[in-house]
C-alpha cells in the first residue's frame, strides 16, 4: 500500500491539485487539523486491513465475510444513533437483509456442524 501511495500521489496531485486547495480552504477545520484527520483515517484503514488478514489466517473466509457484514451493520446502526438521523426505507430494508443473512448463516452453520 505504501508503494501504491507513492506511485499514485504524484498523479493525483497533477489531476486534483487545484481542487484540493479549494477544498481545504472550504473545510470547516484548519488545514493542519484536516491533514491530521486524513492521516488518522489512512492509518485506521491500514490497521483494519492488517487485522482482517490476521483474522483470515485463523477463521474460515465465509466466517470473516459474515463478521465483516455484521461489523458494517453495527457501524450503520451506531451512526444512526450518534448522528440522530432517520433511516430511509430502502436503507432500512438493506440493513434488515444484512442482519437476516448473518442470522441465517449462523443458524445453518450450527445445524450443519451438528
Amino acid at each position: 500500500t505504501l508503494g501504491a501511495t507513492i506511485g499514485v500521489a504524484p498523479v493525483a496531485a497533477l489531476l486534483e491539485g487545484g481542487k484540493a486547495a479549494a477544498a481545504i480552504e472550504a473545510a470547516a477545520a484548519p488545514a493542519s487539523k484536516l491533514a491530521a484527520a486524513v492521516a488518522l483515517s489512512g492509518l485506521f484503514h491500514y490497521l483494519n486491513n492488517e487485522v482482517m488478514y490476521m483474522v483470515l489466517a485463523r477463521v474460515h473466509p465465509v466466517t470473516l465475510a459474515v463478521g465483516n457484514t455484521l461489523k458494517r451493520t453495527v457501524i450503520i446502526l451506531a451512526a444512526l444513533v450518534v448522528f440522530q438521523e432517520a433511516m430511509k426505507p430502502v436503507a432500512a430494508a438493506g440493513t434488515a437483509v444484512a442482519i437476516a443473512g448473518v442470522l441465517l448463516y449462523s443458524i445453518l452453520k450450527q445445524k450443519l456442524a451438528a
